[in-house]
């Protein structure tokens, strides 16, 4: 059966950093021995082409502050697509965005069938699209095939009225060999190279630093736990906090660093890393604290490195991840009080986090491995050429 070739739309990519970019080069590191891809993606940097993993990453400039610039990149991004015709056989969009509306059309022309992800929760939501977008929710009724991440965004992409047959469900999928448990030894040196101290308990935040991903949440929490466990632990944040786009919050860390300078605290702060395994090894805990999800990656990759984790529950989304009490904790969106109590049973029973920590990794090779996603994606793509 020859295998058909695949170009990947969506918004940003390797290196820059995104959830649907991360997943995306997961699943093209997975199947790239078996598949012929291509990405096409806007960037913050320049136009161009480079390659990544040996694959062709086609990239177009874009100011998201600048409607101007917007209406030009996707100018841009439509006379790419007619260029790139010849090279693939599958267009495979990852999200919603204004671009789809645009490339969609230009699919249609080509007679290039479109395979939909529908990654984050509520702005990925078909019944949010429907009602303010006309021409968006057209562009969704094209798609020969929806992949919804989660089964909530399933469910309203169904409710909207989209073909229920075109709809599946399939989650995300991480590399538990990359995101692993490593040896003690290991795992203290890659404390001393972060610089995070040896003998406190590292709690790990990695996203945006946005109203919707948390991590001033997660802060108050911290604050509000006894002095002798904010004493013995340390807040580590990975996130960017500079980035030109709406959803970044550039005063959130600032507030962050003056509330923890008033308190003698002092977290650790990384913009952007590539290398984001060593820190789920370094730490000790993670916290995921967002309000809207779909099936996040961090909270995944977490849970493959071995750690007990504390989220924030989200009907049809983390919910399908974490089994409260069993591998991980789930407390009510946007309440501090009840993250500042899972907070302190953590750090105050080890073993039974540890315990967690194990149970999460056992789930996550058994239910959510990339290599039974990049399965699935693979019959996916083989049957929507055939349509």
């Amino acid at each position: 059966m020859s295998n058909p070739a695949i170009l990947i739309v969506l918004g940003a990519y390797f290196p820059e950093i995104s959830g649907g970019g991360l997943q995306a080069r997961t699943l093209i590191r997975a199947l790239r021995h078996q598949l012929r891809f291509t990405v096409l993606t806007t960037s913050s940097a320049a136009n161009g082409t480079d390659r990544v993993d040996d694959i062709d990453v086609v990239r177009v400039r874009v100011d998201v502050g600048s409607h101007w610039s917007i209406l030009r990149a996707l100018g841009r991004g439509v006379r790419l697509l007619l260029s790139l015709r010849r090279t693939f056989d599958v267009m495979h969009l990852e999200g919603f965005s204004r671009k789809n509306f645009p490339l969609t059309l230009a699919a249609a022309v080509l007679r290039k069938p479109i395979v939909l992800t529908l990654h984050t929760g509520g702005h990925d939501d078909v019944r949010h699209v429907k009602a303010h977008s006309p021409l968006g929710y057209w562009s969704m009724t094209r798609a020969r095939k929806i992949i919804a991440v989660s089964p909530a965004l399933r469910d309203a992409a169904t409710d909207a009225g989209l073909p229920r047959e075109r709809i599946q469900y399939l989650p995300n999928g991480v590399d538990v060999t990359r995101f692993s448990p490593v040896e003690e030894s290991v795992r203290s040196e890659i404390r001393r190279r972060l610089r995070i101290p040896a003998d406190t308990r590292a709690v790990l935040f990695v996203g945006f630093f946005s109203d919707e991903k948390g991590p001033h949440r997660l802060f108050a929490a911290w604050c509000g736990l006894p002095p002798e466990l904010r004493l013995t632990s340390t807040l580590v944040f990975v996130g960017q906090t500079k980035l030109p786009h709406s959803e970044v919050d550039p005063r959130m860390v600032e507030e962050i660093r003056r509330a923890a300078a008033a308190i003698g605290a002092t977290p650790i702060f990384e913009e952007r890393t590539h290398t984001i395994e060593d820190y789920y090894r370094a730490a000790d805990l993670f916290v995921l604290a967002s309000t809207r999800e779909g099936c996040p990656m961090a909270l995944l990759e977490a849970m493959a490195s071995g750690l007990p984790v504390i989220s924030t529950r989200l009907p049809g989304a983390t919910d399908q991840i974490v089994d409260d009490g069993v591998n991980g904790r789930l407390v009510p969106a946007g309440d501090i009080d009840s993250l500042r109590a899972a907070l302190g049973e953590m750090l105050t029973d080890p073993n039974g986090a540890r315990r967690m920590g194990e149970r999460a990794r056992e789930t996550m090779q058994k239910t959510f491995s990339v290599d039974e996603t990049a399965r699935a994606y693979l019959d996916i793509y083989r049957a929507v050429s055939r349509c």
